[in-house]
């Protein structure tokens, strides 16, 4: 079963995983690189200071932020400009 996985776990543990994922994206949207995110992820969870879930959740939010800059830079755009930062945005 597909949905197994939400039933069997604790609500607390999503919520938990969503804050990551949130910290990911924010994070990458300040230093505007998701390579530094994932590479600091890779750090904490070498160091055993973050655990295989969070690490995983902190590098997804980094490749969703990625998608923070191209449509900040296009809000003073138009046309194709901003269609093309929304695609990117959606493919994410």
């Amino acid at each position: 079963d597909a949905l197994s996985w939400f039933v069997d776990h604790d609500l607390r543990l999503l919520t938990e995983l969503l804050v990551v994922i949130g910290s990911g994206v924010l994070l990458t949207a300040i230093v505007q690189s998701s390579t530094a995110v994932i590479a600091l992820a890779v750090a904490l969870l070498s160091e055993g200071l973050l655990g295989y879930p969070n690490a995983a959740a902190l590098v997804l939010g980094a490749n969703v932020g990625t998608v923070v800059t191209p449509l900040y830079a296009s809000l003073e755009c138009r046309g194709e400009v901003r269609a093309l930062a929304s695609a990117h945005a959606i493919v994410k």
